[in-house]
């Protein structure tokens, strides 16, 4: 038993690399430079693989896990208000047997972010993080985060 434990931990990292990544996350906009107390957004673009479509940020009771966007602690930046999402594209997912809206192609996020007034000034890291959920016609991927940093210097 213990040998059969220890091959299947070997092989975890080689079983998800081949996990597909259909989904690719990008920072199209965000300044390089803020002051305390300065409201700003950033724009998150999400590149979605052909034949697969990313759940939008609508949560339904048995529905499929919603698409999140946070800044996640500890961090000096922080959310100033509710993400803009895109609109979707609403139809019937027989996996979930209920109506769900999803993004096909790319999806253009947008998310206001405060700098708070007592921020030290210096280079600092904004970081976002993503949680998600993707399906095509044979597969839904169980859902995952993914984070990204951008630097961005706080000035005087």
């Amino acid at each position: 038993m213990k040998l059969v434990l220890s091959l299947l931990l070997l092989a975890a990292p080689a079983l998800l690399a081949d996990e597909p990544e259909p989904v690719k996350w990008t920072v199209l906009s965000a300044p390089r430079e803020a002051r305390p107390g300065q409201v700003f957004r950033v724009t998150l673009l999400a590149r979605i693989t052909e034949g697969w479509h990313l759940y939008s940020m609508q949560r339904k009771p048995g529905g499929p896990e919603p698409t999140t966007l946070t800044l996640p602690t500890p961090q000096w930046f922080r959310l100033a208000g509710a993400v803009e999402p895109p609109t979707g594209i609403t139809t019937y997912d027989e996996r979930f047997e209920m109506e769900v809206e999803t993004y096909i192609g790319e999806a253009e996020f947008i998310i206001p972010v405060e700098v708070p007034r007592d921020a030290k000034p210096g280079a600092w890291k904004l970081k976002i993080a993503a949680r998600f959920q993707v399906c095509d016609n044979h597969e839904a991927l169980p859902a995952r985060t993914v984070a990204f940093e951008r630097d961005i210097r706080i000035l005087e």
